[in-house]
């Protein structure tokens, strides 16, 4: 099974929801950490390192003896890494993703395919959980192929865990594809419902079922409760906007194993997510908030 852990933009809590979720699951767990350019999830896990692997992309090389400037190549690159000039072309690496679309269309037969670095994927183990983080190289944007990369150690047929990256129109297809359900993060600010509404447009047309998670959760969440229940969204948890959780969070401290009642909520949470996997709800479902105890507890 595959979790898909998103948002909008911004940093509605994915990171955080994500690591909880998995140090809470009664099984061993693949965490995928695909935030290329901010991977976060080892701070809380601080996990044992096994292996490093170097990631390559494609990139196009152009033969001047052979290219007639035919413009072809250009006009097919959809992240405009090759800019046509007066006589030549003008390759631009970092934007290019790497898909081969103008080594099929050249006539001439010029542009050929090498290889640039973009990245590096990175394996350790904390417990039960094994984490796999995704991280760009300075200067580096595109984060397809670190995506994939980073997929391609998923366990096939035990529990895994995507944090995945925002964009501006909602969680890239690459992060999603392959997934069994998104479990979307949300804070409920103005900014923070309109990219909800952008990542559960990408998500609905990736064809997932979702549930959500209200971060900072307030006297101010109106709307986004209203939006859950028009979109028919089940929330699952409600963490509630407390300066004990943004300090614990900010040093890195990995609260569903310092605190017994909010690993149980994550757990419910897990168990909400598989039983809306296997029978979808049909009503509007309201999970559990974090208990006051615990968050007294981190105080003292």
């Amino acid at each position: 099974m595959m979790i898909a852990v998103c948002g909008g933009e911004g940093r509605p809590g994915r990171t955080f929801v994500a690591v909880n979720l998995a140090w809470s699951a009664l099984e061993p767990v693949t965490l995928l950490d695909l935030d290329g350019a901010r991977p976060r999830c080892s701070l809380f896990l601080k996990p044992a390192p096994e292996s490093a692997e170097v990631v390559f992309s494609p990139v196009p090389r152009l033969d001047p003896r052979r290219c007639d400037a035919c413009g072809e190549c250009a006009a097919a690159c959809r992240h405009r890494a090759i800019l046509p000039l007066k006589a030549s072309y003008l390759l631009l690496p970092a934007l290019c993703s790497g898909c081969g679309q103008c080594l099929g269309v050249c006539p001439a037969r010029a542009v050929s395919l090498s290889e640039r670095r973009v990245g590096i994927v990175e394996k350790g183990r904390a417990g039960h959980v094994s984490l796999v983080s995704a991280r760009l190289d300075d200067r580096e944007f595109q984060t397809r192929p670190l995506i994939l990369a980073a997929k391609n150690l998923a366990e096939p047929s035990g529990l895994n865990i995507l944090d995945c990256p925002a964009g501006r129109s909602g969680p890239p297809i690459e992060a999603l594809s392959g997934a069994d359900f998104a479990l979307l993060v949300a804070t409920p600010t103005p900014a923070g419902v309109d990219a909800l509404a952008r990542a559960v447009k990408r998500v609905k047309a990736a064809g997932l079922r979702c549930g959500a998670v209200i971060n900072r959760a307030g006297h101010c969440d109106e709307r986004l409760a209203r939006y859950f229940r028009t979109e028919r969204i089940p929330v699952f948890l409600r963490i509630p906007e407390a300066p004990q959780i943004a300090r614990a969070a900010a040093d890195g401290r990995l609260l569903a194993r310092d605190l017994p009642r909010l690993r149980l909520n994550f757990r419910h949470l897990f168990f909400s997510i598989r039983n809306e996997i296997r029978r979808p709800s049909k009503i509007f479902l309201v999970g559990p908030a974090v208990h006051a105890e615990d968050l007294a507890s981190l105080t003292a």
